[in-house]
């Protein structure tokens, strides 16, 4: 497994539980299940959190390491 999306039922829009249940321990199951899904696929989209554009510089790289 290399992405989560392999660990989303696409057809139902739901967790592919048995693929999680048997990868992960019990603890990390339940975690897993209890993130909520999208119900309709979206595009992956990249967010910078450190500038409220959301587009990433260095220097907003630099302020957020000397917080």
């Amino acid at each position: 497994m290399s992405a989560v999306v392999e660990l989303i039922d696409n057809v139902n829009r739901d967790w592919n539980k048995e693929l999680i249940i048997n990868t992960f321990s019990a603890a990390d199951v339940a975690r897993i299940l209890q993130i909520p899904l999208a119900t309709e696929r979206h595009d992956d989209i990249v967010v910078w959190r450190g500038e409220p554009s959301g587009e990433f510089s260095v220097r907003s790289a630099y302020k957020l390491l000397h917080r």
